[in-house]
């Protein structure tokens, strides 16, 4: 099991980029890296991201139960890969899980 919240996102989201686009030839794909780098990581939003990136797709954390975007998620199983049992789980649908137990 791992924590992964929001801010986890932040400081990974340069780097992310850049592997994402490291063969573009895309001037702008290397505008938004630049961008990106900019951000104080420990400080930057979602919103911060978002307003640089265009949309909010590479911060959100979406749980697997209840489908909400949320601020921190547990990964449950194997790390992500294509063929990979994976489930992302909020704080409150992980206790409705602990309470399946009692």
């Amino acid at each position: 099991m791992k924590l992964i919240t929001w801010r986890d996102k932040i400081r990974n989201v340069a780097k992310t980029w850049a592997i994402q686009y490291r063969n573009t030839a895309d001037t702008s794909k290397k505008e938004v890296l630049a961008q990106l780098k900019t951000l104080d990581i420990e400080k930057a939003t979602v919103e911060d991201v978002a307003q640089i990136i265009g949309n909010y797709s590479w911060t959100r954390l979406i749980c697997d139960e209840c489908g909400e975007d949320v601020p921190a998620v547990v990964l449950v199983g194997q790390e992500p890969d294509y063929d990979s049992s994976t489930v992302y789980l909020c704080k409150s649908c992980a206790l409705k899980v602990q309470g399946l137990f009692v």
